[in-house]
């Protein structure tokens, strides 16, 4: 979330993107029933937000929506027999993780509708003014699943489709995870499907079947999603994109392809009986193996320490990036990486004379890359009615939503460790409340954190001057974009509050947003900051994960943490 830059645009953006989730599902006088059914796939996605692009609401105007159920199962609305279909956050089933990307499927009519990274692909084939069925076939053949109707047929069926729809959703989760270091305002979905357009690309571009490991193939995907996004990465990267996209494949790819290839061994191990046996089945024998490598920060880790390094010239410094690739992943990286290392700092040394590396530093980091970052903000837990809900809970939430009464007194736990400790920080926020029908986003462009030496938020501040804003599709919300006139106290009990009382400091006219009207509904909420360094979450092992991202508009995205509640009648 940029901090200034993104105002100019939020509202007139905001409003549009929130009205999405308009449509609710609900029948209007004179609707036809559509014997029509989904399926949304990574794994199974439990509980995610289905927006039906095509079909418009008769009442509202806007696009019909639909949630799925446990199973990733979703219903088509009356009077849409179809419709090009996006599908956002919910619980991937059989990592037991929050979702956090978005999935697309093109205009079909089959009976039976799969959404998945395979279908995205052939949507991104559709946009380019591919044939639908064309593209279909030219990824089949690309993947070696000829004669698969990759449209309709489901992945939790057929073991060899559901192998690659989960490492071809893991590459450009990886292929992500190299390039964000890079940019620390990039939009994420506009992140993921400019990753999905340019590997269906690499992938149309080659008639062979082709390995997703396949180095080529994932150095076409990187340069090309570097080019496509190349407004949001920073100045210096930009001036000199080809020695970045060379440096930073040379880099990565080793790191890449041993990633997705402990995914990909892993399900390919799986007996074709457990796979049979359903989603529970597949969870239990693979959960641990695909959670590692879901969670794992070492390809973000080593891209964000040697970052300065790729805008080294490449004919040099490519070879030696590599070599230091393979050094982290062999048996004794503390022996293997110091020659390589110090090569590298041969090169910066001539190349980038005013250099700030810090050697010692960075080396520490590159031997304990498989290890967790040691400076970062914690995203604790979020809080409401003086209930507090950790990661772990919220994860359950998505499938299984918490009961509450009402939904008020929000608030978001922060703890700051390792360098963080003891700093003053600034950082942007955001806040999101959305039904299948009704949706609020909050943006903050600046908050100013105070962390004591025991990494506890002491100081929350929204600063005079900081820009604020509201977009509801609610008829009791105003949407409201606004300047503030002097420094206000958000840190209650030690916690970043959203309550009654801080919303009517801020502006009276936000005193409403503690009692929305919301009762009987299912509510998805969802906080997120942004900040250049590591934002982490815990993970249902107590052990610290890198944040998922999540875009709660068309201008607002961090990382943060995301849960349900079911708000009593």
């Amino acid at each position: 979330m940029k901090n200034k830059a993104f105002y100019s645009s939020f509202l007139s953006l905001s409003i549009a993107a929130v009205l999405v989730g308009c449509g609710g599902g609900g029948s209007s006088s004179g609707s036809t029933p559509v014997n029509k059914e989904g399926r949304a796939i990574d794994g199974p996605l439990a509980g995610a937000l289905v927006v039906f692009k095509d079909c418009m609401n008769a009442t509202t105007k806007n696009p019909e929506t639909a949630e799925t159920d446990a199973n990733g199962f979703f219903k088509f609305p009356n009077n849409c027999s179809s419709s090009t279909i996006h599908v956002s956050g919910g619980l991937d089933r059989t990592s037991n993780l929050p979702f956090s990307d978005v999935l697309i499927a093109p205009r079909s009519t089959s009976t039976q509708v799969i959404v998945s990274p395979i279908t995205t692909l052939i949507q991104m084939q559709v946009e380019q003014g591919q044939n639908v069925n064309a593209a279909a076939q030219q990824i089949a053949r690309a993947l070696g699943l000829q004669g698969t109707q990759l449209l309709s047929a489901d992945p939790m069926q057929n073991q060899d489709l559901y192998v690659k729809t989960a490492v071809v959703q893991q590459l450009v989760e990886q292929i992500k995870n190299s390039i964000a270091p890079l940019g620390d305002s990039i939009p994420e979905e506009e992140f993921t499907l400019a990753t999905f357009a340019a590997l269906s690309t690499a992938l149309s571009n080659r008639n062979n079947v082709l390995s997703l490991q396949d180095q080529v193939l994932i150095e076409s995907t990187l340069s090309q999603t570097l080019s496509s996004i190349q407004e949001h990465l920073e100045p210096e990267y930009r001036s000199d994109l080809a020695a970045v996209s060379a440096n930073l494949s040379a880099l990565a790819i080793p790191l890449i392809q041993n990633n997705i290839a402990a995914v990909e061994e892993t399900l390919q191990n799986l007996s074709p009986t457990t796979f049979a046996q359903g989603v529970d089945a597949i969870q239990q024998a693979t959960q641990d193996n695909i959670q590692a490598a879901k969670e794992s920060n070492s390809t973000h880790k080593v891209v964000t320490n040697l970052a300065e390094s790729l805008t080294l010239p490449a004919d040099e410094a490519a070879t030696v990036l590599a070599e230091i690739s393979d050094a982290i992943l062999s048996a004794d990286p503390s022996t293997n990486i110091s020659s390589h290392f110090e090569q590298l700092l041969d090169l910066i040394e001539v190349y980038q004379p005013e250099s700030s590396i810090n050697p010692e530093l960075v080396l520490d980091n590159l031997i304990s890359a498989p290890d967790f970052y040691r400076d970062y903000i914690k995203l604790a837990q979020i809080n409401v009615m003086d209930q507090s809900y950790a990661a772990d809970a919220l994860i359950n939430s998505l499938q299984q939503p918490i009961d509450l009464n009402q939904l008020n007194g929000i608030s978001l736990d922060l703890h700051s460790y390792g360098a963080q400790r003891g700093q003053n920080l600034q950082v942007s926020a955001g806040l999101k409340i959305n039904t299948l029908s009704k949706s609020l986003v909050l943006a903050i462009d600046q908050l100013n954190l105070s962390f004591d030496t025991n990494g506890v938020l002491t100081r929350a501040v929204l600063p005079q001057g900081a820009e604020l804003a509201l977009a509801s599709n609610l008829s009791s919300v105003t949407n409201t974009e606004l300047t503030l006139s002097r420094d206000i106290n958000v840190l209650q009990n030690g916690k970043i509050a959203l309550n009654a009382a801080v919303l009517s400091q801020i502006a009276p006219q936000l005193a409403g947003l503690a009692n929305l009207p919301l009762g009987g509904e299912t509510v998805t909420v969802t906080g997120v900051i942004e900040h250049p360094d590591a934002v982490v979450a815990y993970d249902h092992r107590n052990a610290p994960v890198l944040a998922l991202r999540y875009q709660l508009d068309q201008s607002v995205y961090g990382a943060g943490l995301t849960g349900k509640f079911k708000i009593a009648p």
